[in-house]
Formats: structure tokens, C-alpha cells, sequence
């Protein structure tokens, strides 16, 4: 049934399972490229506090997470900017579990 509804809503059967995390937070990391290379980090967010798929309250920097982890998630969020060329400002969004940092991340671009 799941292969069926994808393949009518996307012309592709293909369906991706994902873990399921007990309590995650939702981490978030802004950046803003130049796609020549030149990437910046806004720092981090912890937007956990949602309803309804909104956020309701925004707290950064994210607590409780060691600088060494925080320093290597944004070296990797510039590093994926870069690799791919990208232009704009974009957010890494990054499910959190006991600091198990890179579970998932999804960016999604800004438009200005």
C-alpha cells in the first residue's frame, strides 16, 4: 500500500524507512554561503518546543551540548555547503538524541 501511494504522489515506488528516536531534539544550525566556498555559520538553536508542527519557543545557544560536538556539527554543516556549491542562507535541521549528533539532517533553503 505505501509503495503504491508513493509511486501515485511522487512517480516513484521508492520508500525510505527511518529510525525512530524516543524524546529527539530538534537542533537547528542557520548558515549563509556564497557557492564560492565562503560559508558561515549563524550558530545554534534548540526548537524543540513545538505545536503543531510550529515552533513555540526557540533557545540558543542549544543547551547542554558539548562546545566539541557543537564545533564539529558546524564544521560539517559548512562542509556539506561547500562540497555542494551552495548558495543562500539555509538551515540544518538535526534530530538530537544523547548527543548522537548525525542521525538525519535536512536543509532547507531560505528565499530573500
Amino acid at each position: 500500500m505505501t509503495k503504491t501511494e508513493a509511486k501515485s504522489a511522487f512517480k516513484d515506488d521508492t520508500v525510505y524507512m527511518e529510525k525512530y528516536l524516543q524524546n529527539p531534539r530538534h537542533v537547528e544550525v542557520q548558515i549563509i554561503s556564497d557557492g564560492q566556498g565562503n560559508t558561515v555559520h549563524l550558530y545554534d538553536r534548540d526548537c524543540s518546543l513545538q505545536r503543531r508542527h510550529q515552533k513555540v519557543l526557540e533557545e540558543a545557544p542549544a543547551p547542554g551540548i558539548p562546545m566539541e560536538i557543537r564545533e564539529e556539527v558546524y564544521q560539517a554543516c559548512i562542509k556539506a555547503c561547500n562540497d555542494i556549491g551552495y548558495r543562500g542562507a539555509g538551515t540544518f535541521v538535526i534530530p538530537v538524541r544523547r548527543w548522537s549528533i548525525f542521525l538525519y539532517r535536512d536543509e532547507h533553503p531560505h528565499s530573500g
